[in-house]
């Protein structure tokens, strides 16, 4: 059944008119409104390389576009500060060459990855999933650092340390000048992945005062509008294995809404045990599986929208990747692996373990296609090098850059501590609402291997980095 046109509009308005409201609710008022701009600008350059992988009438080549193009501006500003001449007109001109140089080479190409024509349910279906975005993340944002009846400022739940300092992180990028100091310790450099942030310090230390928000109403904005493309990627991710747009849309809602049953979970004990439902404002309900169990937990997707957003900015990139696998397989054309490999790339350099998480699922995919059709074997696992070429770049970027210095030895190997304690329950109660529909989809999707082998390869890498990967500060051997 088609979606009737003025449905469609009716939802892109509500979708068009809450956005703005985030941007204007945290963002300083119309300054908020300036940033929102600002970043579309930022993700302009990206937009050729996501035509070029899924093309223009596709929902796939704008989101991908987007991502592309917000992490290559960062690259962008990243070389001018790394060589030490660093100025907002410099900065300016590097991105504006950056953009012309995407839009020269990759502009009016043919798609590379030829996907189902997009048609307006499923416009109608995306929209829909947007709009939980600015319903998870306008009113939190808002009141951050809202002031009392006596001019306190307060900050609540985790934004009190993840927001304070990316605040502060973002603060010491306006200086323009890498490597980074860390603010909260003078004389040190700074060791934590900082891509992200580029941008949002870049529009700070270069947009005049009265037009820009504060560096708390950029961070709030550009945090919304990062939520909207991981939301939006994984949509496009799940509706290319699932092929319905109804279907995209539940699985997507239910991940971002309902992937826990924690919750759930909290509410029959406080029912069975008489206690008031005012308790639950005194828990971390994300972390009940190990104030109960003290076992492993898991964050939901909430938190990288609310606390998270670099997060949340690599999966996204990676998401792209596998979309791409969903199609190809192994056996994608040589530009295909490239475009893949930069997005997997340019994900290791915003979260460098997730996008290092993201490379392994995608190699994982590629080796189960090749093994199980046999053909050309060798040949066409060593030809995936072309997108481990993107892959190895940024790692000797995070290393070179030493973001990741003073790592070694935070993580411990092997199924000890906490994933040791109720490793079942604690899986069922943090995933069962997701992990079971997810794996019930995939059987039922059996007949297309190929779209499923993705989703497959994160679930078994997801769930082996979930045992048997843990920090050592909370979890020693």
């Amino acid at each position: 059944m088609s979606i009737p046109k003025i449905v469609l509009s009716l939802f892109t308005s509500l979708l068009c008119g809450n956005v703005a409201w985030v941007a204007w609710a945290g963002g300083d008022g119309w300054r908020g409104l300036v940033y929102l701009l600002l970043y579309a600008l930022a993700t302009l350059p990206g937009w050729p390389l996501g035509f070029w992988l899924f093309g223009r009438r596709h929902a796939a080549g704008w989101v991908a576009g987007g991502l592309f193009g917000y992490g290559v501006t960062a690259i962008a500003l990243w070389a001018p500060m790394a060589l030490g001449v660093a100025s907002p007109l410099v900065l300016l001109g590097a991105w504006a060459l950056v953009c012309l140089a995407c839009w020269l080479a990759f502009a009016r190409r043919q798609p590379l990855v030829l996907l189902e024509a997009w048609t307006r349910r499923d416009t109608a279906a995306l929209v829909l999933v947007l709009l939980v975005v600015p319903l998870l993340v306008g009113v939190p944002f808002a009141r951050i650092g809202e002031r009392g009846d006596d001019g306190t400022r307060h900050y609540r739940a985790y934004f009190t340390a993840d927001f304070l300092w990316h605040i502060a992180l973002t603060s010491e990028l306006t200086l323009l000048q890498l490597p980074p100091e860390d603010p909260y310790a003078a004389g040190h450099q700074l060791h934590y992945y900082w891509t992200y942030f580029l941008f949002p310090a870049s529009v700070a230390a270069g947009v005049p005062a009265p037009l820009a928000p504060s560096i708390e109403g950029i961070l709030r904005v550009n945090a919304a509008c990062a939520g909207l493309l991981f939301v939006g990627s994984v949509f496009v991710f799940t509706w290319s294995v699932a092929q319905k747009a109804w279907s995209a849309a539940t699985a997507t809602l239910l991940a971002v809404l309902a992937a826990s049953a924690e919750g759930s979970y909290v509410l029959w004990r406080l029912w069975k045990t008489g206690e008031p439902l005012g308790a639950l404002r005194d828990l971390n309900i994300d972390a009940t599986t190990m104030w109960f169990f003290q076992g492993l937990t898991v964050d939901g997707l909430p938190r990288s929208l609310w606390y998270t957003p670099q997060h949340a900015g690599a999966c996204a990139l990676g998401l792209i990747a596998l979309v791409v696998l969903t199609r190809t397989g192994a056996y994608g054309t040589l530009a295909a692996r490239l475009v893949s490999g930069l997005a997997l790339g340019l994900a290791v350099t915003m979260s460098p373990f997730l996008g290092g998480a993201f490379s392994l699922v995608y190699g994982t995919a590629v080796l189960m296609d090749a093994l199980i059709e046999r053909r050309r074997f060798l040949g066409v696992v060593l030809g995936h090098a072309w997108a481990a070429l993107p892959v190895a770049l940024a790692v000797a970027w995070v290393l070179l850059g030493d973001v990741l210095e003073g790592a070694r030895g935070a993580l411990v190997l092997g199924f000890v501590g906490k994933a040791r304690r109720a490793p079942v329950v604690t899986m069922l109660l943090a995933l069962g609402p997701l992990l079971l529909p997810a794996l019930l989809g995939l059987f039922a999707a059996g007949g297309h291997r190929r779209r499923t082998l993705p989703a497959l390869a994160g679930i078994s890498i997801g769930l082996a980095l979930f045992y048997l990967v843990s920090l050592a500060k909370t979890d020693p051997v």
